[in-house]
């Protein structure tokens, strides 16, 4: 089963903050009926390869694996399990990601 996930972008965007009527936070308000909320995003580089058919992680393209890493930075635990695809067969399971 063929699936690319993620590949092919020139880039990948997280939100990471919010201005919310003019300030930044990094939590969005639990009201926002009246409020002005804009993300504010990170850019990733992209990758081109299909990930889809990698079994390890030291297949994977060096900025997948840089974006992995900034997001286990970004939530503070470390991700061990990652799904490149919708089958079950399709799911790495690895320690190498670090926090």
């Amino acid at each position: 089963m063929k699936s690319d996930i993620l590949s092919g972008f020139d880039y990948v965007e997280v939100a990471t903050s919010y201005d919310v009527d003019g300030e930044n936070t990094d939590e969005i308000p639990y009201d926002i009926c009246d409020a002005t909320v804009e993300p504010q995003y990170t850019r990733f580089a992209g990758w081109a390869e299909d990930i889809s058919q990698m079994k390890e992680t030291d297949q994977l393209p060096a900025t997948f694996i840089q974006y992995v890493e900034a997001l286990e930075q970004m939530v503070g635990v470390p991700i061990k399990i990652l799904s490149v695809g919708p089958d079950r067969a399709q799911t790495i399971f690895n320690g190498a990601f670090e926090v």
